[in-house]
């Protein structure tokens, strides 16, 4: 496995790679993670998966249902701090990782303190144009997806006189 640091990823222009909190993220997930021949990855991989997708799939059939909807976090978003570690995920959206079945997250809001907020749409395999109708049909119901206020545009959003003129 090939390890590397964020200021490796920042001096790779070929990457396109640009975000120094995801580097973080990615160097920490890479000290932590079991290496692919580790006992304890090969009995997760072996048997926990499809645990897991069993009882999934007998919550589905159990109480006939077509999506699971819930706050994607039990608690509102933190401030990114590019210099710490990520802070450790309590996520439902854990069961999407360990099943492998599909979680569409949706906007749905911003905090008091202007931070967002988004909700999930679980499904069982293979529902992911079901669950794309649900979050589109949230979407338009709820109209809670907005620009948060500390969000710059970027320039490539803004379109001037002089671009204009020089766009065929």
């Amino acid at each position: 496995m090939h390890r590397c640091c964020s200021s490796e990823l920042k001096r790779r222009p070929k990457s396109g790679y640009r975000s120094p909190e995801k580097a973080v993220a990615l160097k920490y997930t890479a000290s932590a993670a079991l290496d692919l021949s580790d006992p304890s990855y090969i009995a997760a991989r072996n048997e926990a998966l499809a645990s897991t997708k069993a009882a999934v799939m007998a919550l589905f059939a159990k109480y006939q249902l077509d999506a699971i909807v819930y706050p994607t976090s039990p608690r509102p978003a933190l401030y990114i701090k590019p210099d710490g570690l990520p802070a450790p995920t309590d996520s439902p959206t854990n069961l999407a990782n360990e099943s492998g079945f599909p979680d569409l997250i949706v906007p749905a809001g911003m905090t008091w303190s202007g931070l967002p907020v988004t909700i999930s749409f679980f499904g069982q395999a293979f529902s992911e144009g079901q669950l794309l109708g649900y979050g589109y049909d949230f979407e338009q119901a709820t109209k809670a997806r907005v620009l948060p206020k500390h969000t710059p545009a970027l320039a490539s959003d803004v379109l001037g006189m002089a671009a204009a003129r020089t766009t065929p």
